[in-house]
This record gives structure tokens, C-alpha cells and sequence, in this order.
């Protein structure tokens, strides 16, 4: 707790804790299915008939579970409960212990009777689909004893590339492409802003985690820092959300802004407003591996909720206070990134913006005082000052009203309103701000959107709130929208867990999203938590009877 604590203090100092967005730059996309059955029956006794594979057009598939074909798609049967996965998310169905493809749509016949199978989006000869299927199996397979072996920081793996050394403890396949991100990512942000990072710099440690709690517990990261840079250390944190990778690129792309720009000077830390308003800008970037070209200036669907949530209540942000500020949350995230994104896309002001975004670096003559150890930061009159002469203002108040007018047209909500409201909860359940998160989720549930994600993330918190009933009938709804939300079905389970009156069906709910999803770390470190507190509990209770 002592460390966690002074963690917190030192990240308070230097300014660089930041939860975003998943992040902040979400690109949340939940599957939204209606229409679905979502049939859920205790597994029946016996041996198994047959050990079928459905794979999914998402990448993952079921592998050993009998699978029954019906109207509304398949009925996948797990040892712990039956799911029916709609036929629109299944890429291929093979059937039996040998793995023989099985056409089951009138295209998928036709192919099939010319000796095509589909496979990942793709027709390939039939032969090809099932030796495929076979390597994918055993490919998780070693993705499962990798996951188990790493969920302990003294079984990490460590890479090093020519700039950087990355500590992780992910799947192997998982983590070289948030490698190969990065590295893409520090070309792109060197070559845009034609700078070369001195020697003295030193090397870069970037550690990935597996989960979020195992990022706190290593990292010592205190509740609402979602990912960090540490100047001092030269050192970056941040943890893999499964459930959204979009949101983990944008917050390693956010945290990386924060290196990347101590790379400008090792001896300079940015302002608060440009520091984290430029990270979120850069943070919601979008890169083409094709290509080799990135997309800068995606609008921020969370940040514009959060923004128009305080345009709603008419508590605008002077600019004044904004460019003086000497901290921020959530909400300063939001008018950080708006202004900086009204700087950056208004010709008038873009040339002159960049000029003093790269002044604060490396202008010797701009007056500076004492931060944390050998850095320095410029004092808030100092930086409106500075401002003002780079990016050739004289009436601040003038500027403001363009901005706030800038934010009307351009940065508007309309068409996404719902969308918007699911991640605007996300960001702020991220922050821990969790009375703003629930009131977002129900927002956006109430408007009517179908997300499983609305309703998943109102379900955690109302749990967190110490209300299983309704965390219960949220979690319901989440996996009636999407049968395969493996959290969702947990979730459920931890719910009936905290009534201290339904061991045994949270226990099945439980064991069931975990084979719904094997290579999910999060459910399968809390069904090993359920089980230790069940096997305490059982003994506690023997020990009562036998007196």
C-alpha cells in the first residue's frame, strides 16, 4: 500500500498518470446482435457423442464440444451450460474427433461440392481448412500454458529492439504487435516532428501487463491510472484489455506522446493542457500497416461526450484557466484534446501551434523552473505568454470564442449519440470517477442502445455498488445482446456469488465463460478465486459441524 501510495504521489508530480481513452479514443465497437435465443441448460451425464470445432469470424473457435445445428445457428454444448451462436459470426464447422468440414449454408454446398471450405474469411481447398483448424488448436494450446506460466511478473518475458526494452507477460503473438505498433508509432512521431532523440536519453523500458489487476498490483499503480510513463525511470506501463484491444493501443499510443515528447528534451516536461491534450490527439491515432501512414485527428467519441455533458450543464473552460492549469482529470482531458485539436486543424493557427509545441522542448530562452529531479517545466505566465507569441495571438478572448465555436460545428455529437454515451462511461469507469460512469451507461441504455457493452459495464458497477440484483439483471441483458460476452456470464456468476446463497450455479456460471473464452486472463484468475473461497467455505462449514 506504501508503494502504491508513493507511486501515486510521484505520478502527481511529474504529471504523466493518465487514464485514457481505450482509451480518450475508445473506437468502441461492441457486436450488437438482436434476434438472438441465448439457450443455457445444464450439461447432461454421460460421455460425449462427438467433439466438434466451430470457428468464429472473429478469430476464435470452439474446439472438442459437441455442436448442434438449428434454425437460429449453433448450439454450441459445454460441459457447464448450451450457447447458440448465431449463424452471421461462424466462418466454418467441422465436425467430429477428425475434423471433417461440414457446408452447412446453400453457398457453403455449392463451394464445398468444388472441394472448397471457408476458413478465416477465405476459400481455400478442404484439406488446407482442417489442417489449419488443427494448427490454430494447438496454437492455443500453448497460448493456455504461456497464460498460465506468465501470470506471475518472475515469468515475464523480455524483448529488446534496437530503441527499447519491452518487459510482458501476454501471449507471444499478442505482444509483437503492440511491438511492431510501437516502433511504428516512434518513427511516425520523429519523422513528423523532424527530431532525433540524443544518446543521453538512454534506453526506454516498456512493460505490458496481462490485465489491469496485475498492472496494479506489479506496477503499484493506484485505482484510475490506467497507464503510465515515469520520466525519471524512463520507464512505461500500461495493461492489454482483452475485451477491447483498440482502447489499449490508443492508451500505449497516448502514454508513448508522453516519452516521445521528453524525447524532444530529456531535460523539459510539457505543460499539462499540451501535454495531455497532444497525447490524446496523437493517442487516437490510426495506423495502416499497408500503407505505412497513420491518421492523426480522429474525433474522440468519449472525450466529445464528456465535453458536451459540460457544455449541457453550461460549465464552459475559460482558456485562461485551461492554459494556466497545473492539473487535470477526466474532464480536462476532454478540453485539453478539444483545443489542441481546434489549434492543430485551423490553418491560421496550425504552423504557429506546432512551432510552440516544439519550443517548449527546445527554446533555450523561454524562462523555466524546477519539476522533479534534473527537469524543468515553464511557469503558467510564462506559457501563456510563450503561446501567445508562437502561435501569433494578441486577443486570448477572441481565440476562446473561436474555439468554443470550433467545438459547436466541428466537434459535434450528432448521429453518434448513443455510441458516445457507452464510451464516455468506459472512460470514466477507467479514471474511477464510477458515479459519472454509471450515470453514462445508463444514459445510453436509456437512450436505447442495444450494447452489450452498456449493459456489461453498468452491471460491474452496480456489483462494485454492492448491488448484486441489479448487477444480475444487467449481465442478463449483456449476454442476451451478445451470447459470447464470456465477461458478462461471469459477471453473473460473481454476482450470485455475493448473495452468499448460490454457490453452486455462480460456480457454473463461472466455469462456463471460462470455456467460453479459455484464453480470457481476467475470468480465469477470478474463477480461481471462486474456487479457493468456495474450498474455504466447505471447510469452514465441516469444521462448524464437526464442532
Amino acid at each position: 500500500m506504501r508503494a502504491r501510495r508513493c507511486l501515486k504521489g510521484r505520478l502527481a508530480l511529474a504529471g504523466c498518470g493518465c487514464a485514457r481513452s481505450l482509451a480518450c479514443g475508445l473506437r468502441l465497437t461492441p457486436t450488437l446482435l438482436t434476434g438472438v435465443v441465448v439457450a443455457l441448460v445444464l450439461a447432461a451425464a454421460g460421455p460425449r457423442a462427438r467433439a466438434d470445432t466451430l470457428a468464429l469470424k472473429d478469430g476464435r473457435f470452439f474446439e472438442g464440444k459437441p455442436i448442434e445445428v438449428t434454425a437460429d445457428g449453433y448450439v454450441v454444448k459445454f460441459k457447464h451450460g448450451a450457447i447458440t451462436v448465431p449463424s452471421a459470426l461462424v466462418d466454418g464447422f467441422f465436425k467430429g474427433k477428425s475434423g471433417t468440414y461440414v457446408p452447412v449454408t446453400p453457398e457453403e454446398k455449392v463451394r464445398f461440392a468444388k472441394g472448397l471450405a471457408r476458413w478465416k474469411g477465405r476459400w481455400v481447398r478442404i484439406p488446407v481448412a482442417e489442417r489449419e483448424r488443427k494448427k490454430a488448436f494447438a496454437a492455443r494450446e500453448k497460448r493456455m500454458e504461456q497464460m498460465k506460466a506468465r501470470r506471475f511478473w518472475r515469468n515475464h518475458a523480455e524483448v529488446k529492439t534496437k530503441r527499447f526494452v519491452f518487459k510482458h507477460t501476454l501471449p507471444d503473438a499478442v505482444f509483437l504487435e503492440f511491438k511492431d505498433l510501437f516502433e511504428a508509432y516512434y518513427t511516425y512521431f520523429t519523422k513528423y516532428w523532424r527530431f532525433k532523440p540524443s544518446p543521453k536519453f538512454g534506453t526506454v523500458t516498456i512493460n505490458i501487463y496481462h490485465n489491469r489487476e496485475y498492472f496494479e498490483q506489479v506496477s503499484g499503480a493506484p485505482r484510475g491510472v490506467i497507464g503510465y510513463y515515469m520520466p525519471t525511470e524512463r520507464d512505461l506501463h500500461f495493461y492489454f484489455d482483452r475485451n477491447n484491444k483498440a482502447y489499449t493501443i490508443d492508451v500505449m499510443f497516448h502514454e508513448g506522446n508522453h516519452m516521445l515528447a521528453h524525447m524532444i528534451n530529456r531535460n523539459r516536461w510539457y505543460p499539462w493542457w499540451i501535454g495531455e491534450g497532444m497525447a490524446e490527439y496523437f493517442g487516437a491515432s490510426e495506423w495502416n500497416p499497408a500503407t505505412k501512414t497513420m491518421k492523426l485527428g480522429r474525433l474522440q467519441a468519449g472525450r466529445l461526450a464528456v465535453l458536451h455533458a459540460q457544455i449541457g450543464d453550461d460549465k464552459w473552460v475559460k482558456l485562461m484557466d485551461l492554459l494556466k492549469t497545473q492539473g487535470m482529470g477526466a474532464v480536462g482531458y476532454s478540453w485539453a484534446w478539444s483545443l489542441c485539436h481546434f489549434l492543430l486543424h485551423t490553418p491560421k493557427y496550425s504552423k504557429g501551434f506546432k512551432r510552440f509545441f516544439m519550443a517548449i522542448g527546445r527554446d533555450s530562452r523561454l524562462k523555466t523552473v524546477a519539476r522533479f529531479a534534473t527537469i524543468r517545466q515553464l511557469p503558467p505566465t510564462e506559457v501563456v505568454e510563450a503561446f501567445k507569441r508562437y502561435v501569433r495571438v494578441k486577443d486570448m478572448k477572441a481565440l476562446e470564442q473561436e474555439w468554443y465555436d470550433y467545438i459547436k460545428t466541428k466537434l459535434s455529437l450528432d448521429g453518434r449519440a448513443d455510441v458516445n454515451w457507452v464510451e464516455a462511461g468506459w472512460i470514466m469507469s477507467m479514471y474511477g470517477q464510477r458515479a459519472k460512469a454509471r450515470l453514462y451507461y445508463k444514459r445510453a441504455i436509456d437512450k436505447g442502445a442495444k450494447s452489450s457493452a452498456a449493459c456489461f459495464g453498468y452491471a460491474e458497477l452496480k456489483l462494485l455498488q454492492n448491488m448484486p440484483g441489479i448487477a444480475l439483471k444487467y449481465a442478463k441483458k449483456a449476454v442476451e445482446l451478445d451470447p459470447l460476452h464470456a465477461r458478462a456470464w461471469a459477471l453473473q456468476g460473481r454476482a450470485r456469488f455475493s448473495t452468499d446463497e448460490h454457490d453452486e450455479e455462480a460456480m457454473r456460471l463461472l466455469e462456463l465463460a471460462h470455456e467460453i473464452d479459455p484464453d480470457d486472463q481476467d475470468i480465469w484468475f477470478k474463477l480461481e478465486f471462486a474456487r479457493q473461497r468456495l474450498r474455504e467455505k466447505k471447510e469452514a462449514e465441516a469444521k462448524k459441524k464437526n464442532g
